[in-house]
């Protein structure tokens, strides 16, 4: 026999010169634990609410602030998002018919004026960089009908004003001025300065004012 039980309960193997582990050091084989059924593992409550957050729709405020951060970077020619740092949205609008740029940014494409293909090519990197844009913010493109920016100047030097859409049909456009783009502000029926209230529509319906 090439070896026994000693007796701290370990076999010596005379022939190697080893020590095989005693049977309290042997460690037995976790069962599997079961794929399905009351027993199976569930995923952390943490995860349920990180599913949810991402699917949820954008409330509508959100998005309208999101449309404006889309829309300033392209006005300040710096689009740090899309790696793009020599865009003048501005000038290019100055000698397009009527003096304006309209963008879908929904859809990567120019509504209204002529722009440049180096500018073309912008608007559809922002375009591609939305899907990310949302999700940071814990949203989604689903509940996006609607999301569009015009680029002009006047008077008060560059100006843009930005429109979007929720899947409700409500419609809001809201004007800046400026770089980086700030809401206008007017006098409300009390001769007080406030902000310029944001144009709301909806589907079938007249046109409102809100303190977005």
């Amino acid at each position: 026999m090439a070896g026994g039980w000693s007796r701290d309960g370990a076999v010596q193997d005379r022939v190697e010169g080893q020590i095989a582990p005693s049977r309290s050091q042997v460690t037995r084989k976790t069962p599997d634990p079961p794929s399905h059924g009351r027993n199976a593992p569930q995923p952390a409550p943490w995860a349920h609410r990180a599913f949810a957050l991402r699917c949820r729709r954008m409330k509508h405020g959100e998005l309208l602030s999101i449309a404006h951060n889309v829309a300033d970077s392209l006005a300040s020619g710096i689009g740090m998002m899309i790696g793009v740092y020599d865009m003048d949205v501005f000038a290019e609008a100055a000698g397009s018919p009527g003096g304006v740029i309209a963008v879908d940014f929904l859809r990567g494409t120019l509504l209204e004026g002529e722009a440049s293909e180096s500018l073309r090519r912008a608007i559809l990197l922002y375009r591609r960089a939305l899907p990310a844009l949302f999700a940071r913010h814990g949203g989604s493109l689903d509940g996006v009908r609607a999301m569009e920016a015009r680029f002009w100047s006047d008077r008060l030097g560059p100006r843009f004003s930005v429109t979007v859409e929720d899947a409700n049909g409500r419609r809001s456009t809201a004007d800046y001025a400026g770089l980086p783009g700030k809401r206008l502000a007017a006098l409300d029926p009390l001769g007080r300065v406030r902000r310029k209230p944001v144009k709301v529509t909806r589907r079938g319906q007249p046109s409102a004012a809100s303190r977005l």
